[in-house]
């Protein structure tokens, strides 16, 4: 089993509309919400309204021992443990977000609660496959 399957995670929420990035990153990374943001923003957080560039999240990941798989459109349950780039219809109006699966409890962790998580398993966009961490 790869190692990083093995990883106990903790969801950690996101602090507010936009930070669903920074929630994801401190899930996967074990660090605060806090010391995500600062992680992935090191001049400022990012203007009200302003996600975070999901390059910034792949050279952050990396840059924490991470080696990644970038994995367009596939099922859910062909993925190890992934942060996955979500895009859903409601009543007509497309959303963005990102959550993450944990492949080991087969379970998604999502930042902002609310959201049903069968939008979720119908598909997602990207797919930020973690395959493997230095060190462990």
């Amino acid at each position: 089993m790869d190692r990083i399957a093995a990883l106990t995670m903790e969801l950690v929420n996101q602090d507010d509309n936009d930070g669903c990035v920074v929630a994801c990153f401190a899930t996967v990374t074990g660090k605060t919400y806090e010391e995500a943001l600062h992680t992935l923003h090191l001049d400022g957080p990012p203007a009200v309204g302003a996600s975070t560039d999901l390059n910034v999240l792949i050279r952050a990941l990396e840059a924490e021992g991470f080696s990644l798989n970038i994995r367009p459109r596939c099922t859910i349950t062909e993925l190890k443990t992934s942060i996955l780039l979500v895009r859903y219809e409601i009543e007509g109006e497309m959303f963005m977000h990102t959550v993450v699966w944990d492949a080991e409890c087969q379970e998604i962790f999502d930042p902002f609660e609310f959201r049903p998580h069968e939008i979720y398993q119908q598909g997602f966009c990207l797919a930020f496959e973690i395959t493997g961490r230095v060190g462990t």
